[in-house]
């Protein structure tokens, strides 16, 4: 991944890396003591906004259609699809189905969690769901709504190189900028169809 940024702006970027646990050799920045999943992960947080969303993990559910029309909707827990598009309301409907105990608060009205940390929760649950075949070589197996599961490899490689350029107008140098890519493996598992199945594994030569 690749962008340009204003020198300004990469002098705080090169603070927060530093910050991070980040250091440079050469232009390019990596984790302080080698390969370290909790530096990347501090770097970028496991949530960057109230919205629940992780920049370092990525979730793709089937849609409402393929849902409603397969015969495990008979007898799953609720009717949520995907708890990352639905409304706020339909979160709040199936919450209790989904998560038990967990979609409220340790308050002694128990109240219900707000609606973001909801989404993350149940996501979280759907892609972590034990698997119930025995002897598998996997250890979960996603919730059968779940079509696909990306994430960053965060204890591997992982290098950020910020590097200074002037780019040329007609052959004259114009503004000063900054190129930051971002160098990072990913890992990912996913299903042709909804199922109580196991998800095949994206890149087996990573695993």
């Amino acid at each position: 991944m690749q962008l340009d940024i204003d020198p300004d702006v990469a002098g705080v970027f090169k603070k927060i890396l530093r910050c991070a646990g980040f250091v440079p050799e050469n232009n390019v920045w990596s984790p302080a003591d080698g390969v370290n999943g909790d530096v990347v992960v501090r770097l970028f947080g496991p949530t960057t906004t109230k919205g629940g969303f992780n920049p370092l993990f990525k979730f793709e559910g089937f849609t409402p259609r393929q849902l409603s029309t397969h015969k495990l909707s008979k007898t799953s827990v609720s009717k949520l699809t995907n708890p990352l598009i639905v409304t706020d309301s339909i979160i709040y409907q199936t919450a209790d189905a989904e998560l038990g105990p967990d979609s409220r608060d340790t308050t002694v009205a128990h109240l219900m969690k707000p609606a973001w940390l909801l989404r993350k929760e149940i996501v979280a649950k759907w892609a972590t769901t034990l698997a119930t075949d025995p002897g598998s070589r996997n250890t979960t197996k996603p919730d059968w709504r779940v079509k696909g599961l990306a994430s960053v490899m965060t204890k591997r490689t992982f290098t950020i190189t910020v590097k200074d350029y002037v780019p040329r107008v007609e052959g004259s140098p114009a503004t000063e900028r900054t190129s930051v890519l971002v160098e990072f493996q990913v890992q990912g598992r996913f299903r042709g169809e909804p199922g109580n199945s196991h998800m095949r594994i994206l890149y087996p030569s990573v695993v």
